[in-house]
């Protein structure tokens, strides 16, 4: 049964991953053809699209803690909000290349940038899930002086 859920998984993963780069694929087409020297090389269209592909994949199937405090789960919110501005600037750039409109490069610019930092906020949420709160421990195993006068 173990090995059934576990293909699922993967196979959950290889699906989001190839969605995250045919959107990784049309935000680096819309962005190709603007005037803007870094985002035409064939390097950044490739980075583009394989971050798309890892961010999806790293944000699929991810285990949701409990609320803190604040009634936020943060792998929640990074991992909604990442995939929520992905998708938009996604969409954004479908409706460029099918329109045809020539935008200028500030906006391109803008939605490569928004594209990337929606990839990054779902790896953040995949790293913050997987990983948890990573912070050391407060307690020091130091002993303070007054201790150390009790004891003798």
């Amino acid at each position: 049964m173990d090995t059934i859920r576990h293909l699922t998984q993967l196979i959950e993963r290889i699906g989001l991953a190839m969605a995250g780069l045919a959107c990784g694929t049309f935000v680096s087409a819309s962005v190709g053809h603007a005037d803007i020297g870094v985002l035409q090389s064939e390097w950044a269209s490739l980075a583009i699209v394989v971050a798309g592909g890892v961010g999806f994949a790293a944000a699929s199937g991810l285990q949701y803690g409990e609320r803190r405090r604040s009634g936020i789960d943060p792998v929640c919110l990074l991992c909604a909000t990442g995939t929520f501005l992905t998708s938009v600037m996604a969409l954004t750039s479908v409706a460029v290349l099918v329109i045809g409109a020539d935008p200028p490069a500030v906006w391109l610019s803008l939605l490569a940038a928004s594209w990337i930092g929606g990839v990054v906020l779902q790896i953040a949420a995949a790293g913050v899930a997987r990983y948890g709160d990573i912070r050391p421990p407060r307690r020091s195993n130091l002993v303070a002086p007054s201790q150390l006068r009790d004891a003798a």
